[in-house]
């Protein structure tokens, strides 16, 4: 489990991309169905069942997508790190802005983002998987912070949750 993770650097070093890093909105989007051409997205209610897959190739050669995609909930968005680690950062949003106090808080969580992935690689350490998991993101709220992990030897993904205490420290909750 330490293959991809972060310990080859220093937290600082990811601090000091992430201030260099502008912050983008990403707005909500609404499950279903959606057109993709000349770049923009639009929402389609119905997919024209009738389409053969010769016509669904033609749309695509003309550069139209269609895909179902998911639920997003506004959030901030930037990539930090470097070629061979590197992942997002997610930040809690209201009314297409950064709530109040997040900034803070992710400035704090990512000067610890190295110790808190060696910690939970150490709580995780008995598992018998050597899945070669490395973060794709971490979610960051007021209260709470998600490392998201994924694995590239298997199908896999998973998150590690740390809860903030009292007296500002970040509690190690456990795997979900």
């Amino acid at each position: 489990m330490n293959e991809y993770s972060l310990n080859k650097y220093k937290s600082s070093e990811f601090l000091d991309d992430f201030k260099s890093k502008n912050i983008e909105i990403i707005p909500y989007q609404e499950a279903g169905l959606y057109r993709f051409q000349n770049g923009k997205k639009t929402k389609i209610e119905n997919r024209n069942s009738s389409f053969t897959m010769a016509q669904l190739e033609q749309l695509h050669h003309r550069g139209i997508v269609e895909i179902k995609l998911h639920e997003e909930v506004e959030h901030g968005y930037c990539e930090v790190g470097f070629e061979d680690r590197n992942f997002g950062v997610r930040l809690e949003t209201k009314d297409g802005q950064l709530i109040d106090g997040i900034m803070e808080i992710a400035i704090d969580v990512i000067s610890k983002i190295v110790e808190m992935d060696s910690e939970v690689r150490e709580k995780t350490k008995d598992s018998n998987e050597n899945y070669e998991e490395a973060i794709a993101y971490i979610d960051i709220s007021l209260r709470e912070v998600e490392l998201h992990y994924y694995a590239n030897t298997v199908n896999t993904e998973w998150g590690a949750y740390f809860v903030r205490q009292e007296n500002g420290t970040w509690f190690f909750e456990g795997l979900g």
